[in-house]
């Protein structure tokens, strides 16, 4: 089956196509070879490799950066992901694209389901939920999946970030008032893989299990890494970000095991496997 993988040199994208590469015939574009907010381009390039499965990794993940330049987000995050959509409908091929958890507000204190009603924060969450909407509006052969906190080989993320900054910094404040689960992009690449090859529709949530604030994260990296740096908990308000983030992102993947029989594991047996790896 001819697979067409879009951001393929991100961190997820990169892991999503060594993952794939034994069951399907991975076709990896980055953005150099096709910007997906080029409609023109975009349309030619699905016509042309006529690929049965398109999964959609591009997207503009800088939260921060999205308030600064929000026609930027809705332009790669909403507008490039209708663009692909319209294509895959044109000629037959089913879209999969990556969300976020962060269409929710947080307010929710049981874990997110597929079902419960969007409310997004800040541009970032927005910008996506518009591409998410985009996609049902246009396709009715599409897989939407959702995930949080991710971290991988490939690219910045809290991970490398902590670690970075540890080598430079006596102390790291980091906040402790918004939950999630952080997932690894190996673990997630996985679910995907189960995911297509029982040729789910739909929305499906995919994380991996348990949770904790970003300062449990942070501090599970310093032990496993032996960090000495010491690591604060401040409240977001203390964080001097712009973009409002849920404090509760927990997602529900019960659909996906159902479903597919794919299980995640713990987040922080996951971390520990990805720190001795890396």
């Amino acid at each position: 089956m001819k697979v067409l993988l879009l951001g393929a040199k991100g961190m997820l994208g990169s892991e999503i196509a060594m993952c794939l590469k034994s069951s399907f015939n991975v076709i990896p574009y980055g953005k150099e070879e096709l910007d997906i907010t080029n409609e023109f381009l975009t349309r030619n390039k699905i016509k042309e490799i006529s690929p049965e499965i398109v999964i959609n990794t591009a997207a503009y993940t800088d939260v921060e950066g999205c308030e600064r330049n929000s026609e930027h987000a809705f332009k790669v995050n909403a507008h490039g992901v209708k663009n692909i959509a319209e294509s895959c409908r044109e000629f037959g091929s089913k879209i999969v694209h990556i969300s976020t958890d962060y269409i929710f507000d947080g307010t929710k204190k049981p874990p997110y389901d597929e079902d419960d009603q969007p409310n997004p924060l800040n541009v970032y969450g927005k910008s996506k939920l518009e591409g998410e909407n985009f996609i049902k509006k246009t396709c009715e052969n599409f897989l939407i999946i959702r995930s949080e906190w991710l971290y991988g080989m490939r690219g910045r993320n809290f991970v490398s970030f902590v670690i970075d900054t540890a080598a430079k910094e006596n102390k790291l404040k980091i906040v402790n008032d918004q939950v999630g689960s952080p997932t690894y992009t190996k673990d997630l690449s996985e679910a995907i893989r189960a995911l297509l090859k029982k040729d789910c529709k739909g929305i499906y949530n995919a994380a991996n299990s348990g949770k904790c604030s970003w300062y449990e994260f942070a501090r599970k990296i310093k032990e496993f890494k032996k960090i000495r740096t010491e690591i604060l908990p401040i409240a977001s308000d203390e964080s001097n970000r712009v973009a409002k983030r849920p404090a509760n992102s927990v997602l529900n993947c019960n659909k996906l095991k159902t479903n597919t029989g794919f299980v995640f594991r713990n987040w922080t047996e996951a971390l520990k496997e990805f720190l001795e790896s890396a």
